[in-house]
């Protein structure tokens, strides 16, 4: 599973260097204890100390909606 979290992240990083996320405005938006959230992931884990906020956001919003099964009625 942290195969495609680390994909996630890597096309986050993109996709905020091309100017693909609004950045100033999603960072502008992020409440404080979310900012203090990212701050403590970030202590943590490797390989996302180089995503602004920004971007970090999205990819933490889309993780679980990535990881969740699929349904095919």
């Amino acid at each position: 599973m942290w195969e495609v979290v680390t994909v996630l992240f890597a096309l986050m990083r993109d996709c905020a260097r091309h100017g693909d996320i609004d950045v100033p405005a999603i960072e502008a938006a992020i409440p404080l204890p979310l900012r203090e959230q990212f701050t403590a992931w970030r202590q943590t884990a490797e390989g996302i100390g180089d995503l602004p906020e920004g971007a970090l956001a999205p990819a933490c919003s889309a993780t679980p909606a990535c990881m969740a099964p699929s349904s095919s009625n």
